[in-house]
């Protein structure tokens, strides 16, 4: 019997969860449970760079679209407007 995509997308999802480290995984799972965009975009930087949130600053994917919105930015003295 074939899988339907729901099926399939579940189980895409434990086998990820699986390889998780425990610290995110409360974000992944709000993220896939469609609860939080903003627990998507951590997720997907996260996973992105291995699962090593201090990397997320130093990012390189300068074309990735997720670039500007990327988690754990500093804050750009220059940037701030007052």
């Amino acid at each position: 019997m074939k899988m339907s995509l729901e099926e399939r997308r579940k189980a895409a999802i434990e086998k990820r969860l699986s390889i998780i480290p425990k610290p995110y995984k409360n974000t992944y799972e709000k993220a896939v449970s469609r609860k939080s965009m903003r627990a998507a975009l951590k997720a997907q930087c996260l996973e992105c760079v291995n699962w090593e949130k201090s990397e997320i600053r130093n990012c390189t994917a300068l074309g990735c679209p997720l670039w500007a919105y990327r988690p754990y930015q500093e804050v750009l003295k220059s940037s701030v407007k007052r």
